[in-house]
């Protein structure tokens, strides 16, 4: 190396590590007391009249950057209490998740903040630490009550203060990406990636799985077996045997003295072969309940059940649901584990007939709606019919119909 190019190098570490140690004092020095005044149209001893020193006037503008009144979190709070009742989270998930963004795009602050925090020196981390805490508490009711309106709670290890956390960190850091490259990370690809967040850290009532458990399902791919297929004759004998011996041991061990070796050894099959069909006892359990269902209910007709509109598919509509009301309290363990599946739409390893028929019901029932929201809407039906079971197994199966009818489409009767 020439002592011209070392000498060169030397000069811009060193302008890094000065970088480094920059204050928000250091900052406004920079600057100039001449051209702040300037700039205040007011004359440099104002400074020194008003705030002491220029340590005075940073301890000022730190306090004023990150005091937590500067942020417009009205607009925000005001539209998540909007859409505590909605009834398709995914919908009105993506539009608070956009208008955070759009929030902070427009926030002329968000820049001073990253720069200070970047800039600022230790003082100002532990500011911008502060800000962020009263930020989230000010967040965190509407978020819990927004929530319980969706039925949903945090995984472990996740509370309210450690999800907001990662909330913020999440549309801070797509803030300033997408700031600079609009075109790249548009506002619809950071919507969608918030909602894959709260889809891993959020869970149904009664879905027990940690955030590792919903990775690890998530993730998991079967590896490749020699065996024979699962769609061959011999894998669907197997599948069969496999769902029998899991209704057997549910029945007679409960679903928590039940683990997959118990069904695996009652089904004549390794482990192994099990986990090809079941990575878990809840995928496990709620496929099971799919496929009773499936059994037991009355076939619908999915071209035509009756004809459109009539009240009689009005009907229809609610006698099914009523049908499925009355299977899960016998079901109570592989009903819970479907009403997970069904409400983030996971539900079986291939088209769910239960599904596919409430959906045909809902086409006649309703011709005037949109057919691509109907199959969205007739797994949100299935799981409140579910939950409303689990929940008053006493009542009357009509009755749990009904209420489910009233939560989605504001009618007991379809």
């Amino acid at each position: 190396m020439s002592g011209t190019q070392g000498a060169k190098e030397a000069l811009r570490d060193a302008a890094l590590d000065a970088l480094r140690d920059l204050d928000v004092e250091t900052l406004l020095a920079s600057i100039g007391v001449r051209e702040i005044a300037r700039r205040a149209g007011t004359s440099p001893g104002s400074i020194y009249h008003h705030y002491g020193s220029m340590a005075g006037l940073a301890e000022s503008v730190t306090a004023h950057v990150f005091a937590p009144g500067v942020a417009d979190l009205d607009g925000t709070i005001a539209y998540i209490r909007s859409i505590q009742h909605s009834q398709l989270p995914m919908e009105t998930s993506l539009a608070l998740h956009g208008a955070e963004l759009d929030r902070l795009m427009d926030d002329e602050q968000f820049g001073l903040r990253v720069g200070l925090w970047a800039f600022g020196g230790p003082g100002v981390r532990t500011a911008y630490r502060d800000y962020l805490i009263e930020i989230d508490e000010r967040l965190a009711q509407v978020a819990t009550a927004l929530f319980e309106s969706w039925g949903r709670v945090l995984r472990e290890p996740f509370d309210m203060r450690s999800y907001l956390a990662a909330r913020t960190a999440l549309v801070n850091g797509s803030t300033v990406r997408h700031s600079v490259e609009p075109d790249l990370f548009t506002r619809a690809h950071y919507q969608r990636v918030a909602a894959a967040l709260d889809l891993v850290l959020l869970r149904v009532e009664g879905d027990k799985h940690s955030v590792d458990g919903r990775l690890a399902e998530i993730n998991y791919y079967p590896a490749t077996s020699s065996g024979p297929g699962k769609d061959s004759v011999r894998g669907r004998a197997t599948h069969a045997r496999i769902l029998n011996a899991a209704a057997s041991a549910f029945s007679s061990r409960g679903y928590d003295g039940t683990t997959l070796a118990h069904i695996a050894a009652a089904a004549d099959v390794s482990t192994t072969t099990l986990h090809r069909y079941y990575r878990t006892k809840h995928a496990l359990a709620s496929a099971l309940f799919a496929q009773q269902a499936g059994d037991l209910l009355p076939a619908v007709d999915p071209v035509t059940p009756h004809q459109p509109g009539r009240p009689d598919d009005s009907r229809a509509l609610l006698e099914h649901l009523a049908a499925l009301a009355d299977l899960v309290p016998p079901r109570k363990a592989a009903a819970t584990a479907y009403l997970t599946d069904v409400l983030v739409g996971q539900a079986g390893a291939g088209p769910d007939s239960l599904v596919v028929g409430v959906t045909s019901l809902l086409e006649h029932a309703h011709p005037d709606r949109e057919p691509e929201a109907d199959h969205d809407t007739a797994r949100l039906l299935i799981g409140l019919t579910v939950r409303e079971a689990l929940n008053h197994p006493a009542r009357a199966a009509s009755d749990n119909a009904a209420t489910a009818l009233r939560q989605v489409l504001g009618t007991g009767t379809g």
